[in-house]
């Protein structure tokens, strides 16, 4: 799917569930929530990248674990 809108940039601090990019398809747009809060430190994509599940977005700064926070599993080695 190709990115048609980039919401954030680099240093910007985002929230859980804020939109992070666009996303078109043949029959609709779909915008990307931010899996944590934190800020952002690189954007991996740019405007006509195409996507698939799973591809890097962006490098994120995350705040520390709160009650609040989702468990994100650990990279394994």
């Amino acid at each position: 799917m190709p990115v048609i809108e980039i919401l954030v940039a680099a240093g910007d601090r985002i929230e859980i569930d804020q939109s992070l990019l666009t996303l078109e398809t043949d029959k609709a747009t779909m915008e990307i929530p931010a899996p944590l809060a934190g800020e952002v430190q690189s954007l991996a994509v740019k405007v006509g990248d195409k996507l698939s599940q799973g591809d890097p977005i962006l490098t994120l700064l995350a705040e520390s674990a709160g009650p609040d926070t989702p468990d994100v599993p650990e990279p394994s080695a």
